[in-house]
C-alpha cells in the first residue's frame, strides 16, 4: 500500500488563500450578499420574536439599498386590515400619519384605485402623478411642499413615488408588502435591487407562516 504524500504549506500561501476567501465583502455584491445572510441569521435565532425579526428586515434593507424611506405593512389578525408596523427613515409627523392608516384588501389589489407598473413577480411601481391628495394626507409624505413637482427625466424617482413589494404566504395569501420610497440618488432602482429586496419579502412570508402555525398549535393545546 503506497504511503500518502504529506503536502506541506508556508504561511505565505496559507495567507494568500485567507486573503483570496476574506470574510470581509469585497463589492456591492458581496456585502448584499453578508447583509442578506445577517438577516437570515438573525431572524433563525430561537426565540427571536416575529415583530423584531420585521423591524430588523426594514433595517437591513434601508443600510443594503438605496432608499431613504423603507416601510413595512402587515395583515393584521384581528380585522384582516393592513397597518403599518415598521417604518424607517420618515420624520416624526408623517409616520404618526402612516400609523393611524388601515387598507382592506378589496382596495389594494384595486389596479383602478392604485394604479401601477410592474417591475417584477412580486413588485409594483406606484407613480406620484396618480396619487389622489385628499384633506389632510400631505402628512405620511416627508416632502410634501415638492409633490406637484413635473417629473423630467424618466428615471427620475420623485417624492409620492413608491414601490411595493408582497410578501406572500402559502395558496397566494398576502401578508403584506414592503414600501420603498426616495432614493438617495433620487434614480430608479437598479433591478438587481429589486430582486435581492423580492428575495427578502419571500423570506419574510415564510417567517410570518412558520409563526402562524404555531399560533395555532399554541390555541389548540
Amino acid at each position: 500500500m503506497a504511503e500518502e504524500k504529506k503536502i506541506e504549506f508556508d504561511q505565505n500561501f496559507a495567507s494568500l488563500i485567507k486573503k483570496k476567501y476574506s470574510l470581509i465583502p469585497e463589492d456591492d455584491l458581496e456585502n448584499k450578499i453578508d447583509g442578506i445572510q445577517r438577516f437570515i441569521s438573525y431572524a433563525n435565532e430561537r426565540g427571536r420574536p416575529i415583530r423584531s425579526v420585521i423591524d430588523q428586515t426594514a433595517r437591513i434593507i434601508y443600510r443594503l439599498f438605496n432608499f431613504k424611506e423603507v416601510s413595512i405593512i402587515l395583515r393584521s389578525e384581528s380585522d384582516g386590515l393592513f397597518r403599518y408596523e415598521a417604518l424607517i427613515g420618515f420624520r416624526k409627523e408623517s409616520e404618526m400619519a402612516n400609523r393611524k392608516l388601515s387598507f382592506a384588501y378589496d382596495d389594494i389589489i384595486d389596479s383602478a384605485k392604485f394604479p401601477h407598473i410592474k417591475l417584477g413577480k412580486n413588485a409594483e411601481y406606484h407613480l406620484s402623478e396618480n396619487l389622489i391628495i385628499e384633506e389632510g394626507t400631505k402628512e405620511r409624505y416627508n416632502r410634501p411642499f415638492i409633490l406637484s413637482k413635473e417629473r423630467e427625466f424618466p428615471d427620475e424617482f420623485m417624492e409620492g413615488d413608491y414601490i411595493d413589494i408582497d410578501i406572500p404566504g402559502s395558496n397566494r395569501e398576502l401578508f403584506g408588502w414592503i414600501e420603498l420610497g426616495n432614493t438617495r440618488d433620487g434614480k430608479l432602482p437598479p433591478r438587481s435591487h429589486i430582486r435581492w429586496i423580492e428575495l427578502m419579502a419571500n423570506i419574510l412570508g415564510i417567517l410570518i407562516q412558520q409563526e402562524k402555525i404555531k399560533n395555532k398549535a399554541r390555541l389548540k393545546r
